[in-house]
């Protein structure tokens, strides 16, 4: 905005003040420990002065003629990937057993070509018979676990964090007392000498361009993180391997309800000797089903911490 020379200008209140003197053209000339620079444009704030560090906690305070703590930001965000808990796979669960093919001889050693073959049906399912089985003995395929069936529960996968961190962070401080104008558009302001770093500045939010003027040299600064940091989700592949304890069921009923002959371990080998009588149906029995296992996945750090909320410095040289 434009001021009238020879007025001072408090920046928190905008209000105005004779100066105590002014050169003898009416425009009040800057004390020898100031520097006459641009107001800032409206949308900024300062002018400040400030410094830097690798600690916030190592930074002088705010002291005369900078008094007051105008902000504070940082840069340089290191952020280590997060640690990931190693995934695992609970027992494997509700794996189906494929039902075998039964095939029933007219002799007891199970050669030459079976009376009669047919599948059983799943688990737990009464099957019956052809009529005139007139068996003396029966052979099974092996029971095997069905590709694809059962799960495992996984585990693990957490995420452990450490708390980011900042290579750079900067303390900016504003005058202690009012600037006085200094002509069309400017105001004197304590000239930084050290700790702080040269140049005073002018700031606003967000990541933008420095306006035309003095204020040319530009720092871009943050006052927060969004931390995206997460391992991905454990997952466990289907079961794979183990074996199927079962039993075939044959019974003289349509319906299974008689206990004639239990075939354990059914595909084994050998031959079971069903001494001539004629079953009229069957079931498959399991028991159990052993070592499968499955593959867990997962886990693996993902995401990454990112600075947010920027705010732009522009500064004199």
């Amino acid at each position: 905005g434009t001021t009238t020379p020879g007025t001072t200008i408090d920046p928190d209140s905008g209000t105005t003040a004779d100066p105590d003197s002014s050169s003898a053209d009416g425009v009040t000339e800057c004390a020898s420990s100031e520097s006459c620079v641009d107001l800032p444009p409206p949308g900024w704030d300062g002018p400040v002065a400030y410094f830097e560090g690798d600690d916030l906690a190592m930074l002088p305070s705010c002291a005369a003629p900078f008094g007051g703590l105008d902000l504070e930001a940082f840069a340089g965000l290191v952020a280590e990937p997060a640690d990931c808990d190693d995934c695992a796979c609970g027992s494997a669960a509700a794996i189906e057993c494929a039902p075998p093919s039964i095939r029933l001889y007219h002799n007891s050693g199970c050669s030459g070509t079976p009376g009669s073959e047919f599948q059983l049906g799943p688990t737990n399912q009464c099957t019956v018979f052809p009529n005139g089985v007139g068996a003396y003995g029966a052979e099974s395929d092996p029971v095997v676990p069905i590709p694809g069936t059962g799960s495992c529960a996984p585990t693990g996968g957490e995420a452990s964090v450490t708390a980011p961190t900042w290579d750079t962070q900067l303390r900016a401080c504003a005058p202690a007392t009012p600037t006085v104008a200094c002509g069309d558009g400017k105001a004197c302001a304590p000239t930084p000498g050290q700790p702080f770093a040269a140049g005073l500045c002018i700031h606003r939010p967000g990541d933008v361009a420095c306006p035309a003027g003095d204020y040319d040299q530009r720092l871009l600064r943050y006052l927060g993180v969004d931390d995206g940091r997460s391992c991905s989700a454990c997952e466990c592949g289907s079961p794979e391997g183990g074996t199927c304890s079962a039993e075939l069921l044959f019974s003289y009923t349509n319906t299974c309800t008689d206990d004639y002959l239990h075939l354990t371990n059914p595909g084994s080998g050998g031959c079971t000797t069903l001494w001539g009588d004629e079953p009229s149906s069957g079931m498959l029995l399991v028991n159990s089903v052993n070592g499968a296992a499955c593959a867990a996945s997962g886990g693996a750090a993902q995401g990454e911490a990112q600075p947010s909320e920027p705010v732009t410095f522009c500064c004199t040289g």
